[in-house]
């Protein structure tokens, strides 16, 4: 089995849903994601290799993990041998990562004049715990904002690795790799061939800048199970055009982590969301513990067999993801998912380069198939030990 990736781009204007139901917009415009849920791309993926095998997907419903072809694709959540990364974006074939949250950023006018990271304050009680460290704005930088919806290249990610500002030239918002088209819809009544009464609505559609493709990379398909043409496929909630690139040359090297002398901490950066099980108490990571034995709020746990502490963490507004469940022909349910770009920032007893030959460029959570919990691990400048 070889690693091909799948570079998917916009012929027309794509759109894929929020996971709010289109009736509880109430008269609001109904808005994309970008980029679009792995599930989405996911699916189109599966669709082609049937229909390049002549699938019929009649039958394939009827008979499910019995079907000759299960092997394949799988059926409905259960993938079998397919394993997805991403989706990450591409802009002039280059590669962007998530912006940390933890980047906090100056404006001038429209445009960014300074960066600065999140500091980690004094313990102080609130409802996570009595004692507990979270973020504060650096001094004299008050008025300053997250870099939502921007990204990073590898060079200006590797620079947040190393606990470094990246360059300002390193910076790709979303105004460089889109714009936004509404669209005014109507329902229609099929049988009399008229549009119902009271039934409009707003989308907001995304074009995507020529130099933009959303790609995702994919094990678990044969050399010869796959005819790799430029294919023309529809994507998205309103099947728009979209092209198909499949490559099967090696991915673009992930941004390079280099932690280097003797340091308390180390940082975990999300690069795809997060997925974990709901429980009843809150948990920032996986399996994760509050403990208050040493004066001081902390949550511990294991991330791939490693003993971590975890001091704090900035992880942004919750992604809700859902969509439509082909193989039980509804809607699927609505998750929630920490979105990438999120930062946990850890202790360990263990070297600090063994976390990263450990965790870097590996994945945490459910869902991995699918692409889930990609990590990357950077410096901690800061002390996590606090002052008094």
């Amino acid at each position: 089995m070889s690693r091909t990736t799948w570079k998917f781009s916009g012929l027309d204007t794509l759109f894929f849903r929020e996971a709010r139901p289109m009736e509880t917009v109430d008269g609001s415009v109904s808005q994309s994601v970008f980029p679009p849920p792995i599930r989405t791309l996911m699916g189109s993926i599966r669709t082609i290799l049937g229909e390049q095998h002549n699938i019929n997907w009649q039958e394939f419903r009827k008979e499910k993990t019995n079907h000759k072809h299960y092997s394949l694709i799988g059926y409905g959540d259960d993938l079998n041998q397919l394993k997805f990364q991403g989706p990450w974006v591409s802009y002039h074939k280059q590669r962007i990562y998530p912006a940390p949250l933890n980047l906090m950023a100056r404006f001038q006018g429209k445009n960014i004049s300074e960066l600065k990271f999140l500091e980690m304050g004094q313990a102080q009680a609130c409802d996570l715990g009595n004692k507990v460290r979270l973020a504060s704005l650096p001094k004299g930088f008050e008025g300053s904002k997250p870099l939502e919806q921007c990204w990073l290249k590898k060079e200006g990610f590797e620079a947040v690795l190393k606990g470094q500002v990246p360059r300002l030239d390193t910076i790709v918002s979303k105004d460089d790799l889109y714009t936004l088209e509404p669209r005014l819809g109507i329902a229609r009544n099929i049988e009399l061939r008229t549009a119902a009464d009271g039934m409009l609505y707003q989308t907001c559609h995304l074009r995507l800048s020529p130099e933009v493709c959303i790609e995702v990379d994919v094990e678990g398909i044969a050399d010869d199970q796959v005819t790799k043409n430029t294919l023309i496929t529809r994507l998205g909630a309103e099947g728009r055009l979209a092209e198909i690139e499949i490559d099967d040359k090696t991915p673009p090297a992930f941004p390079l982590s280099q932690i280097t002398g003797n340091r308390d901490g180390f940082i975990v950066y999300l690069m795809t969301p997060l997925r974990m099980e709901p429980t009843a108490s809150w948990q920032p990571l996986p399996s994760f513990k509050s403990d208050e034995s040493n004066g001081q709020t902390v949550w511990k746990g294991e991330l791939a067999g490693l003993e971590l502490q975890l001091i704090t963490s900035i992880t942004g507004k919750t992604l809700r993801e859902g969509g439509w469940d082909m193989a039980n022909d509804g809607p699927r349910a609505v998750q929630s998912l920490i979105p990438a770009g999120s930062a946990f920032y850890c202790t360990t007893e263990h070297d600090l380069q063994k976390v990263v030959d450990t965790l870097h460029q590996q994945q945490i959570g459910n869902d991995q198939q699918l692409g889930r919990g990609t990590v990357a691990i950077g410096i901690w400048n800061q002390s996590p030990i606090p002052t008094s």
